[in-house]
Protein backbone atom coordinates (compact mmCIF):
# COMPACT_ATOMS: atom_id res chain seq x y z
CA UNK A 1 0.00 0.00 0.00
CA UNK A 2 1.60 3.01 -1.01
CA UNK A 3 0.80 6.08 1.16
CA UNK A 4 -0.96 9.75 0.04
CA UNK A 5 1.77 12.42 0.04
CA UNK A 6 0.43 14.44 2.43
CA UNK A 7 0.64 11.70 5.22
CA UNK A 8 3.53 9.39 6.58
CA UNK A 9 4.22 6.70 8.31
CA UNK A 10 4.95 7.09 12.34
CA UNK A 11 5.92 4.40 15.33
CA UNK A 12 4.14 5.39 18.31
CA UNK A 13 6.66 5.49 21.23
CA UNK A 14 4.96 7.52 24.09
CA UNK A 15 1.22 8.35 24.12
CA UNK A 16 0.51 12.01 26.19
CA UNK A 17 -3.14 12.20 24.55
CA UNK A 18 -4.56 7.87 24.43
CA UNK A 19 -8.22 8.96 23.63
CA UNK A 20 -7.06 10.85 20.32
CA UNK A 21 -8.93 8.93 17.41
CA UNK A 22 -5.60 8.10 14.56
CA UNK A 23 -6.40 9.65 11.34
CA UNK A 24 -6.48 6.42 9.22
CA UNK A 25 -8.21 3.71 11.37
CA UNK A 26 -7.73 -0.23 11.10
CA UNK A 27 -9.09 -3.21 12.54
CA UNK A 28 -5.68 -3.06 15.65
CA UNK A 29 -6.02 0.75 15.85
CA UNK A 30 -8.80 2.96 16.77
CA UNK A 31 -7.45 5.61 19.44
CA UNK A 32 -3.73 6.58 19.83
CA UNK A 33 -3.30 4.80 23.44
CA UNK A 34 -3.70 1.40 20.70
CA UNK A 35 -1.10 2.49 18.78
CA UNK A 36 1.76 2.07 21.09
CA UNK A 37 4.72 0.67 19.78
CA UNK A 38 2.89 0.28 16.65
CA UNK A 39 2.91 1.87 13.13
CA UNK A 40 0.13 4.58 12.01
CA UNK A 41 -0.11 6.72 9.21
CA UNK A 42 -0.44 9.94 10.02
CA UNK A 43 -0.83 13.67 8.31
CA UNK A 44 2.65 15.62 7.29
CA UNK A 45 1.90 18.79 7.99
CA UNK A 46 0.86 17.62 12.03
CA UNK A 47 4.09 15.90 12.19
CA UNK A 48 7.28 17.87 13.49
CA UNK A 49 10.92 16.53 14.06
CA UNK A 50 12.48 17.54 17.16
CA UNK A 51 15.73 14.92 16.98
CA UNK A 52 17.13 12.68 14.44
CA UNK A 53 19.15 9.78 13.86
CA UNK A 54 20.64 8.00 10.90
CA UNK A 55 20.81 4.46 10.81
CA UNK A 56 22.71 2.09 7.83
CA UNK A 57 21.02 -1.04 7.41
CA UNK A 58 22.91 -3.42 6.83
CA UNK A 59 20.92 -5.65 5.17
CA UNK A 60 19.67 -3.40 2.24
CA UNK A 61 22.44 -0.84 2.67
CA UNK A 62 19.94 2.00 3.12
CA UNK A 63 19.89 4.78 5.38
CA UNK A 64 17.01 4.57 8.14
CA UNK A 65 16.05 7.82 9.81
CA UNK A 66 14.62 7.71 13.75
CA UNK A 67 13.09 10.49 14.11
CA UNK A 68 11.60 12.00 17.48
CA UNK A 69 8.16 13.49 16.69
CA UNK A 70 5.61 15.72 18.37
CA UNK A 71 2.28 16.29 17.14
Amino acid sequence: MSLPSNFIKVTVEKVVYGDVVVFVLTSEVIIVAEALHTFVVWPRHLVRAIDFTLYLCTNTNRIIYHIYITF
